[in-house]
């Protein structure tokens, strides 16, 4: 893997390529009433693979993306980590069924059996989430190891199915608890989401840099290795957290709200007064100056479209959705009558 200090940019790739398979799952499988059988076909396919790749039956290409070689990073990746937003898509689902809310069956439990549900998800969240990565996991001492050869297997199972074991618990946990939510709405928890990006996309500069040369430092004064690593951990924490803060302020929210503007301003029709609208290099390079004094400097970005374009608008969506409905209707007569 990557061990530069840009090396973490691998995830934009990934998740561009994910996008694509998300929108096309989500937009076609929720038409179909048998949908859940669907997810379960699409992650056999996913999975299967992996577990005969896991057990030497198959060769697949499917092993850890901790373990190859650059040139094969993209590739091993997607095939890790697909499965992942498939689940996302598959609890979206879940939440937002209209017919039934199905993880309601466990947040109406009573509450002597809440707490040893609740208590068993957070505990495979800790138990699982805690296994380390196979590279970094070899490098230590064999009675070191001895909770992730445990927990693996000898890593026949991988890091990889213990993070996503441990996601899907903390997950599950987050849906259906109320006091779990509580902590992760509370302050310090919401901070650390606001800024998680930027922290994750610098933290190996340090990491890979100040924080290794100082925990060596630390080991050749006669400091243990534990130590030493507490030490620099308790030294430049304070410091990745503050860096990250700064550029999420100064670089991440700027420029989310730089392009929402951008993507707001090519889709807004032509303004009052029969004046067109600007094209994206105007927009880029004028300081929007035309009503601003009176609305408000962003008075660009919000100009009010006619009521005949409105008028329009909603005729064309009333019609499309009756057409799109009129479809669904016989596709379910035309299932109904086969079954």
């Amino acid at each position: 893997m990557n061990q530069d200090y840009m090396g973490l940019t691998w995830t934009l790739s990934v998740e561009l390529f994910a996008s694509y398979w998300i929108f096309l799952l989500s937009f076609v499988v929720i038409q179909y009433r048998g949908r859940y059988w669907i997810y379960f076909l699409i992650f056999c396919f996913l999975y299967i693979p992996r577990l005969t790749d896991a057990y030497h039956y198959t060769n697949y290409g499917f092993q850890s993306m901790y373990t190859v070689p650059k040139t094969r990073l993209f590739d091993t990746a997607v095939r890790q980590h697909m499965p992942t937003f498939f689940w996302g898509i598959m609890f979206c689902d879940l939440e937002h069924d209209k017919t039934i809310r199905r993880l309601d069956t466990l947040r109406n439990l009573e509450w002597y059996f809440k707490i040893p549900v609740n208590a068993t998800l957070f505990i495979l969240f800790i138990f699982f989430g805690s296994v380390d990565i196979e590279p970094l996991s070899a490098m230590k001492p064999d009675d070191v190891r001895t909770f992730d050869m445990a927990v693996t297997g000898n890593y026949v199972i991988g890091m990889p199915v213990c993070m996503l074991l441990a996601a899907l618990s903390v997950f599950v946990l987050a849906l259906i608890s109320e006091w779990f939510q509580w902590i992760l709405a509370s302050a310090p928890f919401a901070f650390l989401g606001k800024i998680s990006y930027t922290l994750y996309l610098i933290h190996t500069l340090v990491i890979e840099w100040a924080q290794i040369d100082t925990a060596k430092a630390f080991v050749s004064s006669g400091s243990s290795k534990p130590m030493a690593a507490l030490y620099s951990f308790l030294i430049y924490t304070p410091f990745l957290i503050l860096f990250a803060w700064l550029l999420e302020w100064a670089v991440d929210t700027p420029s989310k709200n730089f392009a929402g503007a951008i993507d707001l301003e090519t889709r807004l029709e032509p303004a009052r007064h029969k004046k067109p609208k600007k094209n994206f290099c105007e927009f880029i390079c004028s300081s929007c100056n035309s009503g601003a004094s009176s609305v408000g400097s962003r008075s660009c970005l919000y100009r009010p479209r006619s009521s005949k374009l409105l008028e329009l608008q909603k005729k064309v969506k009333t019609q499309t959705h009756s057409m799109f409905n009129c479809i669904t209707l016989k596709m379910r007569r035309k299932q109904d009558n086969q079954a």
